[in-house]
């Protein structure tokens, strides 16, 4: 048994009104009914995909309460004009404080269509040199972590060096090893799929498929830690 029961049409409508009134008094109005609706469920995601994080990453973070977007933006110190989210989502990676530009995962919901996958997103350059080293050390590994997740239908997105990092690298490999950063996105329109408890399942598979990249990329990540590239609060 899930704690997740589903994310309901009536979640998602509502969302969408809050959004589009763009109004505090609405917002207050319906703060504990968008709570219990739509906050609460994807908390409970987190809850019934905690030890299969765990176990994959023992430093993953999984705390369903800060680990779930907020229905409210924070406005302070910045020009946003839209107050609130008519999108969800929950993120599985390490502490952001503690683990800056660690890779992760996630799940999300729009009012068109949910989506997860696996990304990794850098500060500089040098970063992304760790991964290509990852990808020079286990070439087959990589292009079948990559490969799983596309025939599994998630899609590549990143942006290309126009210019070859490694021209001796094989074919296969390029379109990854000359990017700036690496994310493969499963998208799905049928929103029906998240008001059950088998998205869990879902999200299970999800979990699965990623391993072998996550556990690359979370291999060049330590490297960018012990090389200096990136500081931690460990």
């Amino acid at each position: 048994m899930y704690n997740f029961k589903g994310i309901s049409p009536e979640a998602i409508n509502l969302l969408s009104i809050n959004s589009f009134e763009n109004s505090k008094a609405f917002y207050e109005e319906h703060k504990k009914e968008l709570k219990e609706i739509a906050t609460i469920p994807m908390r409970q995601i987190m809850l019934d995909l905690s030890d299969d994080l765990t176990m994959l990453d023992s430093k993953m973070y999984t705390d369903p309460t800060y680990t779930v977007s907020r229905i409210a933006r924070d406005t302070r110190r910045k020009n946003i004009t839209q107050r609130y989210r008519e999108n969800l989502w929950v993120m599985f990676r390490r502490n952001k404080f503690e683990y800056p530009f660690a890779p992760f995962m996630w799940f999300e919901f729009t009012p068109e269509c949910y989506s997860y996958g696996i990304a990794v997103f850098l500060q500089k350059p040098a970063q992304m040199d760790e991964i290509r080293k990852i990808m020079e050390k286990h070439p087959r590994a990589f292009l079948n972590a990559a490969k799983s997740l596309e025939n599994a239908g998630y899609t590549f997105y990143s942006e290309q060096y126009k210019k070859d990092r490694n021209p001796k690298i094989q074919p296969s490999l390029k379109k990854y090893y000359n990017s700036k950063w690496l994310e493969f996105v499963h998208t799905d329109n049928d929103l029906t799929k998240i008001n059950s408890p088998e998205l869990i399942d879902e999200l299970k598979k999800h979990i699965q498929v990623c391993t072998p990249m996550y556990k690359l990329l979370i291999e060049a990540y330590e490297n960018m830690i012990s090389e200096g590239l990136i500081e931690n609060d460990r």
